[in-house]
């Protein structure tokens, strides 16, 4: 039986526009470097790494005037899953991702405290002692939109690959593999880019910038979506069940598998020369939908919001009115069958947070790890 040890906390942090609200919160997996893992906060022009315990900010970045004309404001961030390294993407109200990575400050401490103070406050807890992290963002490199008219409307970060859901001008979805941006931004490491941490700005001709040819593939040739004019407005990846959930604009909900191809190794040219990473070559996409919008069922159309509970196989999936359903995944082929629904639309009330409608919204759901 588990019993609630505490309460929810208010995170506060000093901003340098105190006019902006919060936009958003997204968590990481633990790393070598952090084992109890990250989360990040975000405004429309600051950045925040915190650490969850104790709830302390270890590195802020706040963009410059530039960077936001030229870029856009922030709009959403993501974290790679990776268990070895972190590195987050941000996504800006211009269609352009700018690339960061967490790198330590072995020679450095984030904080200095009071003489008064013991070291223990910045361990975890009594019973694990586990290092405070001294992390500091560094800015990996940017790849702006091409055309002006392009709008993403998802992004999601795999293991592998971004994925990229762009609205207009056509409904598609882009790949890029992480590998391909290894080659472009990473071999450029002998020239160190200052870190962004204690509100550093970025000098604009250090900043690494590459135009990318993405995979694309347009969503009109998925052959198993049942509307080929819709746009995707989420999309969820598991890494321990190597799955994907698409939500696209109709309100549907697609489970699907991206089909590669194991890549060749490279020869090296010279004996001393490195060969390249083998990578894993894009194929395909395919799948099939899995929940529909049925009046008659009362399945209601999907918002985008959506969690994958990867100990039980089941995929929860927001919808109108306050409502999360669930489904499970069965078989190798993950195919899925309804469960059940939860409404939530008493407790959304109660909270404030509505459509002009009335209706309450789900706009983010997430299984808990116990």
């Amino acid at each position: 039986m588990y019993w609630p040890t505490g309460s929810a906390s208010r995170l506060s942090s000093t901003t340098s526009h105190p006019e902006e609200e919060l936009a958003g919160i997204e968590a990481c997996p633990p790393t070598p470097q952090a084992p109890i893992g990250l989360f990040a906060t975000w405004t429309a022009t600051e950045l925040s790494v915190w650490n969850p315990k104790p709830k302390i900010v270890i590195t802020k970045l706040v963009r410059s005037q530039d960077s936001l004309s030229r870029l856009g404001k922030n709009r959403f961030v993501k974290w790679k899953p990776d268990k070895a390294e972190h590195l987050l993407v941000i996504s800006t109200v211009k269609s352009a991702l700018i690339i960061y990575r967490l790198e330590a400050l072995p020679d450095s401490s984030v904080y200095t405290l009071p003489p008064d103070h013991s070291t223990s406050f910045l361990s975890t807890g009594p019973a694990d002692r586990i290092p405070f992290p001294t992390l500091a963002l560094k800015l990996v490199g940017e790849i702006p939109r091409v055309d002006s008219t392009e709008e993403i409307s998802c992004l999601a970060l795999t293991p592998t690959h971004i994925l990229i859901g762009i609205s207009s001008p056509a409904p598609q979805l882009r790949t890029i593999s992480w590998s391909s941006i290894r080659l472009s931004f990473f071999s450029s490491d002998s020239h160190p880019h200052p870190h962004h941490y204690q509100q550093q700005i970025q000098p604009l001709n250090s900043i690494p910038s590459v135009k990318f040819s993405p995979k694309k593939t347009l969503l009109a040739n998925f052959d198993w979506f049942i509307d080929k004019s819709v746009t995707l407005i989420s999309i969820t990846y598991s890494s321990d069940l190597n799955v994907y959930i698409f939500v696209t604009s109709d309100g549907r909900a697609y489970v699907a598998h991206l089909l590669c191809v194991r890549r060749t190794p490279q020869a090296a040219a010279h004996p001393a020369t490195a060969t390249r990473v083998i990578e894993d070559e894009e194929v395909g996409w395919m799948g099939s939908c899995f929940h529909e919008p049925v009046e008659r069922l009362a399945h209601l159309p999907a918002t985008g919001a959506c969690a994958i509970n990867f100990r039980f196989s089941l995929v929860a999936i927001g919808v109108q009115k306050g409502i999360v359903d669930v489904y499970n995944l069965r078989g190798s082929a993950f195919l899925t069958n309804y469960s059940h629904s939860v409404d939530l639309s008493a407790s959304q009330q109660s909270t404030g947070q509505k459509e002009e409608s009335g209706e309450a919204v789900v706009n983010a759901c997430a299984w808990c790890d116990f």
